[in-house]
């Protein structure tokens, strides 16, 4: 037998116990009756799969646009006043009560109705639908500073609500997704972008420790690998990571 023979009976005798138990696994699922035929929710699961949003990017308002250009104008207002940022978002409520109504921060300001169409949305969601990245560290782990330098700019809030998996789930567990849709960002320059999925990245600042980012951040290099071809995603909501206070 050559070594091109011994190569190939050794591959088949290594996969042949993960296709045998893969089989075992289907089959002691159909006969325990615990093949997948419905989702908790009540929805059945069809031979060809079940898409779970299908309609997930029609019929939205894009409101989160004119909420994320308050919020990055009364950020930084409040950061050039106060030298720092706001601990708690929501201080910005009271911070600018008194501008005018086309820029004044309110109580909606924090979610936008285009959520409910979103992949993970749920009832519990606690009205906090965007993620809040200007107290977090940059990409590379440094701190995000109050006033970038020069030629630089940072992430301050972002969500991805816009974006879908598109994901379809199958009776034997498994699940298969085609991500579309895009991110929106609002900067610290005041900018407010769409950006494609491909522009958000995962990043490694020291050994066994990951970051995210966005192109065009401090730390975000030719090296960095897109989020949703290396499985680190965001979805959902992010709730403040401190208790609310005044100000």
């Amino acid at each position: 037998m050559n070594k091109t023979k011994k190569r190939l009976l050794f591959t088949a005798l290594l996969l042949l116990p993960i296709a045998l138990t893969t089989i075992g696994v289907r089959v002691y699922l159909a006969k325990t009756g615990q093949w997948l035929e419905r989702l908790p929710d009540g929805r059945v699961i069809p031979v060809t799969g079940l898409k779970l949003n299908p309609n997930g990017l029609t019929n939205l308002q894009g409101d989160a646009k004119d909420d994320f250009r308050r919020l990055v104008g009364a950020i930084r207002a409040y950061a050039n006043k106060y030298q720092r940022f706001p601990d708690d978002p929501r201080w910005l409520i009271e911070f600018t009560k008194t501008w005018t109504e086309s820029a004044r921060v309110t109580a909606d300001c924090f979610d936008t109705p285009d959520r409910k169409m979103s992949d993970s949305f749920n009832n519990t969601d606690v009205g906090f639908g965007y993620m809040w990245f200007y107290r977090s560290p940059r990409p590379d782990g440094k701190p995000r500073p109050v006033f970038p330098g020069p030629g630089e700019r940072d992430v301050w809030l972002f969500t991805d609500i816009y974006m879908r998996a598109n994901q379809t789930v199958y009776r034997t567990g498994s699940a298969a997704s085609k991500p579309e849709g895009h991110y929106l960002v609002a900067w610290s320059d005041g900018k407010v972008e769409e950006l494609p999925l491909s522009a958000y990245k995962r990043t490694q600042f020291h050994l066994g420790s990951a970051s995210m980012g966005f192109d065009g951040e401090p730390g975000i290099d030719e090296n960095s690998k897109v989020a949703v071809e290396s499985r680190f995603v965001l979805q959902g909501g992010s709730p403040p990571g401190y208790p609310p206070t005044k100000k």
